[in-house]
């Protein structure tokens, strides 16, 4: 009957074990090569290059967590957010951002789905802890806080 017991224990504490414990805020995985907002006075956020949907956009710690679909499939694509850095004199400042899609010549017609990062960073304004993002290309906001 005592064996039985210490079958059992041992049983739970490796059950416990393997269950790794509670999950805290399962971190995502930035790649290290981002790409910071560009802020460029003199960029044309109406320029909008090749063709592309954003699906979601979301923030990730000081990062842009954005979700796009687009038509290629045998090229590597280029993206950039760009913003001419001036804001609103409102509270949240406001501040317009385009993202910007450079097709690189693709002729394929396959429908990509990815997520790509942008580093926030640039578009902090002194003085607040958040900034409302315009996408001048769609109806969409975020509000950054950092």
């Amino acid at each position: 009957m005592k064996t039985q017991g210490s079958t059992l224990f041992i049983l739970i504490v490796f059950a416990l074990a393997a269950c790794g414990g509670p999950q805290h805020g399962a971190m995502t995985s930035i790649p290290e090569n981002t790409p910071k907002v560009e802020v460029d006075p003199s960029a044309d956020l109406k320029a909008r290059g090749a063709p592309v949907s954003i699906v979601s956009a979301e923030q990730d710690g000081d990062y842009l967590s954005i979700r796009i679909s687009y038509s290629g499939g045998c090229e590597i694509h280029d993206f950039s957010v760009i913003s001419k850095g001036k804001y609103t004199a409102t509270y949240p400042p406001e501040v317009e951002i385009a993202l910007k899609h450079d097709d690189k010549g693709d002729r394929c017609r396959g429908i990509v789905d990815e997520r790509r990062y942008f580093d926030l960073r640039p578009l902090q304004y002194s003085g607040t802890n958040r900034v409302l993002l315009i996408f001048t290309n769609t109806n969409k906001t975020l509000e950054y806080t950092y």
